[in-house]
C-alpha cells in the first residue's frame, strides 16, 4: 500500500496514484460516479448517450482529431458506462503523461455537445441497441435485470435526453476521482491536475437517491427467432458491502464458473444439454441478484431448469466440501495475482473500492477476508441466495 497515495485536489475531485516503477506504460481513467442508476424514467440512457458525446469533439479538436492524437502516440483511449459508473480511460506509455492528461481534460472541460453531433451520435447508439437486439445471448442478460428487480436500478443503459442539466448535476468535482497506475510521476500529476481541473464545476445540491428496489419471481419470455433458447435463471445475491459478498461469490464459482463447476459439469457434460453454461453476479450499492445463463434447446429447457433449482437446493441442504471451498479459494488468489501484472486491471480495481468504500482496501486484506470464509459462512449465504420467493426465469427465444 506505500506505493499507493490518495489525495484531493483543490477543489474538492479525487486522486488515486499508484506507482509502479518495474513497468513502462501507465493507465488512466477518470471515474465518474454517475450511471443509469442516477437516471430517472425520462433520462433512461443519457448516462451512455453522454459517454458516447465525449468523444465527438472539444472547443480545441474535432472528434476525428481526439482520435488521432492518440492513435498517433501509440496509446488506446476509450469509455464505459455501467449501472454506477462512467469511465473515460486511457493507457500509454510512461514518458506520454502530459497526451492523457491533455486529451481526458480536454473532453472533460471542453465537449461541445453541439446539436449536430447529437443527432448523428443518437443514430449511431440507435444502431448500438439493434446490433446488441440482435444477439439473443446480449438481450438475455439486460432483460433479465430489466425483469428480476423492480427500481430505479433496472434502468437499461441505452438511450437519449437533457444533457447539458444531467451533465451540472452529476458531472461535478465531488462524483469525480482520478486514478493513475504505472510508472508516473505522482507530484506533477497532482500539479497538472489541479491546474487544469480548477474550474471543473462543483454540485450545486447533495443528490438523494430513491434506493428502493423489490427482487420480483416469476417468467419473462422474449420471443425472437432463434436456434437457441437464451435462459437465465436468476435468484437474489448480495449487495457490495454485504458481509455475505465472499462466501456468494465463492458459491458463484462452484456452481458455474469454469469447466469443473458443477452445472457445467451436470449440464454440458454429464448431459449435453448446453453448449454454454456460466453463473455470474450483479452487486451494487445496496442489491444485488446471481444468475445462471445457458444456451440451451426448445426441447431441453425446461430439463435445465430442474436441474438448476435442484442444485441450488443441494447446495442450500447440504453445503459443499473442504476441497470445493479450496479450489475457488485458489482460484481467486490466481484472479488476484493475474491483475496484479496490469495497469488498467489495478486502476479499476482502485477505483472500484473507493466509489464503493470510500476508501482504499488492499488485495492483502481481500484476500485475509477470502482466506476466512468458512463451510458455515457458506450455508448462511446459500440459505440467504436461493429461496424460491425470489427465482425468476428470463427467456429469450422462440418458443
Amino acid at each position: 500500500m506505500e506505493n499507493i497515495k490518495l489525495k484531493k485536489l483543490d477543489n474538492g475531485i479525487t486522486l488515486i496514484t499508484e506507482h509502479l516503477p518495474n513497468v513502462s506504460t501507465f493507465s488512466m481513467g477518470f471515474f465518474i460516479k454517475t450511471g443509469a442508476i442516477n437516471e430517472t424514467k425520462k433520462e433512461s440512457g443519457i448516462s451512455h448517450f453522454i459517454e458516447h458525446l465525449m468523444f465527438k469533439g472539444t472547443k480545441n479538436r474535432t472528434a476525428k482529431e481526439i482520435s488521432e492524437f492518440v492513435d498517433f502516440e501509440g496509446g488506446i483511449l476509450n469509455a464505459f458506462t455501467s449501472r454506477e459508473v462512467t469511465c473515460y480511460y486511457i493507457k500509454l506509455l510512461s514518458s506520454k503523461m502530459d497526451v492523457a492528461l491533455d486529451v481526458l481534460t480536454d473532453m472533460l472541460l471542453n465537449s461541445n455537445f453541439d446539436e449536430e453531433s447529437i443527432e448523428k451520435e443518437r443514430n449511431v447508439i440507435i444502431e448500438e441497441i439493434r446490433m446488441y437486439e440482435d444477439i439473443p445471448e446480449e438481450i438475455v442478460h439486460e432483460k433479465n435485470i430489466e425483469f428480476a428487480l423492480k427500481g430505479i436500478h433496472s434502468n437499461s443503459i441505452s438511450g437519449t435526453i437533457a444533457i447539458l442539466k444531467y451533465l451540472e448535476e452529476h458531472y461535478v468535482a465531488e462524483n469525480l476521482v482520478i486514478v493513475a497506475c504505472g510508472d508516473i510521476d505522482e507530484k506533477y500529476l497532482y500539479k497538472e491536475l489541479n491546474k487544469r481541473m480548477k474550474d471543473f464545476r462543483k454540485a450545486k445540491k447533495e443528490e438523494v437517491l430513491d434506493l428502493t428496489y423489490q427482487i420480483k419471481k416469476g417468467k419473462k419470455v422474449v420471443k425472437k427467432p432463434s436456434n437457441q433458447i437464451h435462459l437465465c435463471f436468476t435468484t437474489r445475491g448480495v449487495s457490495n458491502k454485504s458481509e455475505l459478498r465472499y462466501p456468494a461469490a465463492i458459491i458463484s464459482n462452484i456452481l458455474g464458473e469454469g469447466m469443473s463447476s458443477r452445472l457445467f459439469q451436470k449440464i454440458r457434460e454429464e448431459r449435453g444439454l448446453a453448449y454454454s453454461v456460466y453463473t455470474y453476479l450483479t452487486r451494487f450499492t445496496n442489491w444485488g441478484l446471481l444468475s445462471v445463463y445457458v444456451g440451451t434447446t426448445k426441447e431441453d429447457y425446461k430439463e435445465v431448469i430442474k436441474l438448476i433449482k435442484e442444485e441450488f437446493k443441494n447446495i442450500k441442504e447440504n453445503g459443499i466440501s473442504e476441497r470445493e471451498l479450496r479450489k475457488a479459494k485458489n482460484k481467486y488468489e490466481s484472479a488476484f495475482t493475474f491483475s496484479l501484472e496490469s495497469t488498467s486491471s489495478r486502476m479499476n480495481r482502485l477505483a472500484s473500492t473507493y466509489l464503493t468504500y470510500g476508501e482504499i482496501i488492499s488485495l492483502d486484506k481481500v484476500r485475509e477476508d477470502i482466506e476466512k470464509v468458512s463451510l458455515k459462512d457458506i450455508k448462511k449465504a446459500a440459505e440467504f441466495l436461493f429461496d424460491e420467493e425470489y427465482y425468476s426465469q428470463t427467456i429469450v427465444g422462440d418458443i
